[in-house]
């Protein structure tokens, strides 16, 4: 065990974030599509609402050189807004011999790690596309030392308008849904695992989440032009406010794991931490546009920051604003 840790911890110093790039497994084909590990309808919450779910990845499939695995994405066979009560994904290395899942859950996994934790989550996905699902934390993964288990524990999931699976192939799956309780154990599959993208050291700028109205009958919608590439930059965007509305932009360093009710607001909420405030004013056509440039730094590699808007309304409810949707940049190469 002490020479396990201390190869694990040169791999580390030496190599970790070498890579930049992603992978996607077993491929980028867009075949299939099961409801299975992120739901269906919401009328069919009762079979499909609550999920659990583990896929075995080959070492072999995900390059040689330890990295910080930093996002994961997958490829819906339809367009929407996906909703979870909560979505919790989690990463480890594959404890048992061989390249068989067992049927017990926990057996599965060894020096795991929670990478994203979250109540009341929005989706956006686009079809046969991978999407990344968002993740909080980097997990670094070091190939040498075994198999990574990806493991996805859902409540309460539904697609928000219309039906749509997920794209899936011959990736090793244990599964287990319609459930209260969280099982322990599962039901073994060899195919139909759904398809996904593991993303190192690659520059992402994606939104989430879902806003609330003002009093002009429109919600404020934030995008991105660009991604944060180190010694680049990109511009936020937002859309949709009162001409010439003063306006708070949050930054955060995390997503909070519940989202906060605004006061006075049925649902507007605040997603990003308060780490950041920036005072600002929409334009005469309701609109704002800010550039950033990323520096030219290779340690914010994997680093991430959440952002918001929220134009000021008064007449929009009882806190006097409306709010966008959420954004999530993550700095890479």
């Amino acid at each position: 065990m002490l020479r396990h840790t201390m190869i694990a911890a040169a791999l580390c110093a030496a190599s970790l974030v070498a890579q930049s790039t992603c992978y996607q497994i077993p491929n980028g084909t867009m075949s299939g599509s099961n409801v299975i590990p992120f739901g269906n309808t919401q009328s069919s919450l009762a079979t499909w609402g609550n999920q659990k779910y583990q896929i075995l990845v080959l070492s072999s499939q995900v390059g040689t050189k330890p990295g910080n695995i930093c996002e994961l994405g997958f490829a819906p066979s339809g367009t929407g807004v996906r909703h979870f009560d909560s979505i919790r994904i989690r990463l480890g290395y594959f404890a048992p011999t061989g390249t068989t899942l067992g049927t017990t859950f926990s057996a599965n996994m060894k020096n795991s790690k929670t990478v994203l934790d979250a109540k009341n989550y929005e989706w956006p996905h686009t079809a046969n596309k991978f999407n990344p699902i968002g993740l909080t934390e980097p997990f670094a993964y070091i190939p040498q030392l075994g198999h990574l288990v990806i493991e996805i524990t859902v409540t309460g999931a539904y697609l928000r308008s219309g039906s749509a699976g997920f794209r899936n192939q011959s990736v090793q799956r244990l599964y287990a849904f319609r459930w209260t309780t969280e099982p322990t154990t599962g039901t073994r599959g060899a195919t139909a695992g759904v398809n996904v993208e593991i993303c190192y050291r690659t520059a992402m700028a994606n939104v989430y989440g879902l806003g609330c109205p003002g009093s002009n009958n429109a919600t404020p919608a934030l995008a991105f032009t660009g991604t944060p590439k180190i010694n680049s930059s990109f511009s936020l965007d937002v859309t949709g406010g009162l001409a010439s509305a003063n306006m708070f932009l949050v930054l955060g360093l995390t997503r909070v794991q519940t989202p906060l009710l605004l006061p006075g607001t049925t649902n507007c909420n605040l997603f990003p931490s308060l780490d950041v405030v920036l005072a600002t004013k929409m334009t005469s056509g309701g609109t704002y546009s800010q550039k950033f440039a990323v520096p030219n730094n290779s340690s914010l590699d994997c680093f991430k920051v959440w952002t918001q808007a929220f134009p000021w309304d008064a007449k929009a409810n009882a806190f006097g604003t409306s709010a966008s949707n959420y954004g999530r940049l993550r700095i890479g190469q």
